[in-house]
């Protein structure tokens, strides 16, 4: 109820017949932390759409990242990588340029997590009807600890049958060995100030015949511009 104070402006108390007292710090309107559970288990309706749909065999390992992605500490790893962005680093120590950009630590565990589920390349590798469903079961438990990392896994999932189709690439290349691929080769694409060129070049990528780079632009002819696995 309202009453005046001695200094006639109106406070708030609020009436406790038992005498009780609460702090300001006290939170009691709020749910506890959602962790500690399993993301595909508490999903009725991901399941029910994953067996509808043909791709119920991936039921065992659904249920193991979704263990895995309800851990507080895989949470805590989403909320890092979002609150630290990439940082640009132009020029080392002594002054050399060498245009790199850091990535911390969280996200490159994110991306351990959804290479080693498989969510960049399932379809390609199991050759057992509803695929797809499965990796899209996957990848949709994955999403819902970052969506940063989601970006390089799902390109790099689109891209191989688009690789598979290039005749010009070398054989290596158009195979694309998915399961040989290792983390820093996940495919992506970089922009930078540059004239589309009318044809393009291409260049190995760590002495590697199986990963290349394509390069081009009037303006900038060393400024790779797409990097593909």
């Amino acid at each position: 109820m309202l009453q005046p104070s001695p200094r006639h402006t109106m406070v708030f108390r609020s009436p406790n017949p038992m005498g009780a007292t609460y702090s300001p710090e006290a939170v009691f309107n709020q749910p506890s932390p959602l962790e500690n559970y399993n993301l595909f288990d508490g999903d009725c309706a991901l399941k029910e759409a994953v067996h509808r749909e043909g791709g119920g065999w991936i039921d065992g390992e659904a249920r193991k990242l979704g263990e895995v992605l309800g851990n507080p500490e895989i949470i805590n790893l989403g909320v890092l990588a979002n609150r630290f962005t990439p940082e640009l680093r132009t020029h080392d120590r002594f002054g050399y340029r060498i245009d790199e950009v850091t990535y911390h630590p969280a996200y490159h565990d994110l991306m351990r997590v959804g290479i080693e589920a498989q969510t960049h390349s399932l379809p390609w590798t199991e050759k057992r009807s509803g695929a797809h469903v499965a990796r899209a079961a996957l990848a949709f438990l994955r999403h819902q600890i970052d969506e940063g990392t989601s970006c390089p896994l799902t390109m790099t999932f689109a891209a191989i049958p688009s690789l598979r189709l290039q005749r010009w690439l070398n054989r290596s290349v158009a195979a694309v060995r998915v399961k040989s691929i290792p983390s820093w080769a996940t495919n992506g694409s970089a922009q930078r100030r540059c004239v589309m060129p009318s044809s393009f070049s291409l260049k190995r990528l760590r002495d590697s015949p199986a990963f290349y780079y394509l390069v081009g632009g009037r303006t900038e002819p060393e400024t790779p511009f797409i990097f593909s696995v």
